[in-house]
């Protein structure tokens, strides 16, 4: 093995090895954790609502909020590849991987970590907090003598459920209504997929069809959250807290730990250096324009092309022999020549000549 396939299979392996231990955590709470036991009032309304079968149940809620993102990630990294330079595939074991792969497996990686993180995140507050579910005391129903006077105000932590035929499954989960762990897959879910069809889709046939699908991401999430409090599966706060967790990892996911955008960046940089570049030339040439300007209006000769004048003139002729010549005639008789230069064009360079003699 090589050296660069010995690079890229230890960071994969590293990459598996972060994703995995993030799992076990979540396995761990799910099969060994117990929750606090939280007490209650027995007058307490918000606890006492009946049981309701679930809207978005958990295996649609996971399976829409998995499999649908990577689907477009896996789809739109193969188009967008598609219009690159045609880049060298890497060699991985004697294996060549496609480009859009590569470029495929850092955005699935970082949603799946972020996915585990949101879903370690809630349930580390859910036992932590224990939060008696909204129909609580309908499933519980607690041995506990409400009608006493002694119990009427009094906080019951001492308390057995007395639910017949309900499983230890179930009464585990009615202490686990804070945060919403719907709400906070759900919006960590399509928020990253929003985010990254903002990245990706770059349609021109139309500047709102791009904001029409993150609007159904999100709408898709904020339905979900809905759902909780009208199936009385959670309080408000529960659904509030569960999408804040979802937004916030979903957002150091994308721009921070992913820096999905940094190719749109380095990209806008480069435009700019090129920008700069072409302004710098246009400046040099604007510049040169000005100082050959400048050089004609100084020296006309410059326009001409004609020899600067020797010290002898031109007009007079030769007189070593000493005899006596009508300079005046011969001025008369010699003919005069003006020049007229004509300047042309933007480009710095002088137009033709025109002669013109009498």
């Amino acid at each position: 093995m090589d050296r660069g396939s010995r690079f890229i299979v230890r960071k994969i392996v590293i990459d598996f090895l972060c994703l995995l231990c993030v799992g076990m955590i979540v396995l761990t709470f799910y099969l060994f954790g117990t929750p606090y036991k939280r007490g209650f009032f027995c007058n307490d309304e918000s606890l006492a609502h009946p049981m309701v079968d679930s809207t978005v149940t958990s295996p649609m809620l996971y399976v829409i909020g998995l499999f649908l993102p990577i689907c477009t990630m896996l789809a739109f990294e193969y188009h967008h590849a598609k219009g690159l330079p045609e880049k060298k595939p890497l060699v991985v074991l004697g294996k060549s991987i496609p480009y859009w792969m590569t470029m495929a497996y850092e955005k699935i990686g970082v949603f799946g970590f972020g996915a585990a993180v949101t879903v370690m995140t809630t349930d580390i507050a859910k036992y932590t907090i224990g939060r008696l579910r909204p129909h609580f005391l309908t499933i519980c129903n607690p041995k506990i003598n409400c009608s006493w006077p002694e119990n009427q105000h009094r906080y019951i932590t001492d308390y057995v459920c007395e639910a017949d035929g309900v499983s230890p499954k179930v009464l585990k989960e009615l202490r686990l209504s804070f945060p919403s762990g719907h709400s906070s897959f759900a919006a960590y879910t399509m928020i990253f997929l929003a985010l990254y069809l903002q990245l990706r889709l770059t349609w021109p046939g139309s500047k709102l069809f791009r904001h029409f699908l993150q609007y159904i991401c999100i709408m898709m999430a904020w339905y979900t959250a809905m759902t909780r409090v009208s199936n009385y599966k959670h309080h408000w706060s529960d659904v509030l807290a569960g999408l804040g967790i979802g937004t916030v990892i979903a957002l150091i996911m994308v721009f921070c730990i992913g820096d999905l955008f940094k190719e749109r960046r380095l990209q806008s940089a480069y435009d700019r250096s090129q920008l700069m570049i072409q302004r710098s030339s246009d400046m040099d040439k604007l510049r040169d324009y000005n100082e050959a300007t400048s050089a004609m209006q100084v020296n006309p000769s410059v326009l001409s092309g004609s020899a600067p004048p020797s010290s002898q003139s031109p007009i007079m002729p030769n007189n070593n022999s000493g005899d006596n010549v009508d300079t005046h005639q011969f001025v008369e008789s010699t003919p005069l020549r003006s020049e007229s230069p004509t300047y042309g064009g933007t480009d710095g360079l002088v137009g033709n000549k025109s002669r013109r003699y009498r």
